[in-house]
């Protein structure tokens, strides 16, 4: 029956790995087959590329192995060589071949190791893209969260600057209502003495009889102007004093909103410290899962 191809595959740089491992423990020659029978590692360079029959052979029909023993070799004259193939499954799928040259009975026990290996190398890997995928989003994610942090910041800063501003008018605004204090003080003063000039010329028109009723018409006037006079300054007062009262309370609730605009900005710095801190820990993430992945680099 033939195999069902995976979507996995060999890594060349796997093989090489594996291949280099068992020629330095055994000195034995081996080589790494895909799923379709062709060489894509060997000690022997010039064999990559072309396709190993044997192999071809038992991967399509799905075999559990392909020998050739000491007894057949030497059967063949030396048309053929003694070496097993044996399957390389990953994920309950069959990706490849892993050969090895020599008697199977001595030499399979190696390829079961060797292809073993290559299963748990693709397994590393997986893991290590894995962990790089996810240490990248997370990254990414971290770096978005500290751009939200700093135009944060940003916003709360020009808050206090707004408020700061707005502090210094109001400022600005008590003094020109004690500047209007002043001058309503000022029409006070007129109007009482207006008020005195009334009354003395009212008493000199008193004196000058009939002489002086036009006189005394004018004293009314001025008289009544005074009385206006002096309850528009009361109204004006007034007004001053509940301008001033609820200025006052502005300026209250301005230094209390500065003052939590203040602990806001100090409590984002911090997480904006922390996230800082989570970006250092993200990079340090994506910097192992990099030398993981690409821990097989050295057989290249």
């Amino acid at each position: 029956m033939q195999e069902v191809k995976s979507g996995y595959s060999i890594d060349p740089i796997v093989a090489d790995k594996i291949i280099e491992f068992i020629y330095k423990s055994t000195a034995m020659n081996t080589i790494v087959c895909d799923a379709d029978g062709t060489i894509v590692a060997a000690k022997v360079r010039s064999r990559i590329g072309s396709v190993h029959t044997a192999a071809q052979r038992m991967l399509r029909e799905g075999r559990p192995d392909a020998k050739v023993t000491a007894a057949e070799a030497e059967a063949s004259g030396g048309v053929i060589k003694a070496g097993v193939n044996l399957p390389i499954r990953y994920k309950g799928k069959t990706i490849g071949s892993f050969g090895i040259a020599g008697d199977p009975e001595r030499t399979e026990p190696i390829a079961l190791i060797a292809a073993g290996m290559v299963a748990l190398e693709l397994d590393g890997q997986e893991v290590a893209r894995k962990l790089l995928a996810h240490a990248t989003h997370l990254d990414e994610s971290i770096s978005q969260v500290l751009g939200m942090v700093e135009r944060a910041n940003a916003g709360q800063a020009k808050v206090a600057q707004l408020m700061g501003e707005i502090l210094e008018h109001i400022g600005n605004s008590m003094l020109d209502i004690d500047e209007t204090h002043k001058v309503v003080d000022a029409i006070r003063s007129i109007a009482s003495k207006t008020h005195m000039l009334a009354i003395n010329a009212a008493i000199e028109a008193a004196h000058a009889l009939q002489h002086g009723q036009t006189f005394a018409v004018v004293a009314r006037e001025v008289r009544d102007l005074s009385k206006e006079s002096a309850q528009s300054t009361q109204t004006i007062s007034k007004a001053q004093s509940h301008l001033q009262l609820s200025m006052n309370t502005v300026v209250a609730n301005s230094r209390v909103l500065a003052g939590c605009s203040q602990d806001q900005t100090q409590v984002t710095a911090a997480i904006g410290e922390m996230v800082v801190g989570l970006k250092s820990v993200s990079a340090d993430l994506i910097d192992m899962a990099r030398s993981a992945r690409d821990a097989g680099d050295q057989c290249r």
